[in-house]
């Protein structure tokens, strides 16, 4: 069994990532398959918005309001 970790950039990187590939493949890169985080605490941040944000809605999204 192995441990997935996740290193999270800054912010900018992570809006980035979003605008060009959209919540589907955010959410499958830096959530699904991630059993630890560590790196930018603002980038925690703006992946646990991503979260509330992604679990709330069912369509497809490119940024957070």
């Amino acid at each position: 069994m192995s441990f997935n970790k996740t290193i999270v950039p800054e912010v900018p990187v992570l809006e980035k990532y979003l605008k060009d590939n959209g919540s589907e493949s955010f959410y499958l890169k830096y959530i699904k398959r991630t059993d630890a985080m560590m790196g930018d605490s603002d980038g925690m941040d703006f992946i646990e918005e991503f979260e509330i944000k992604y679990d709330k809605n069912d369509t497809l999204f490119y940024k957070l309001d």
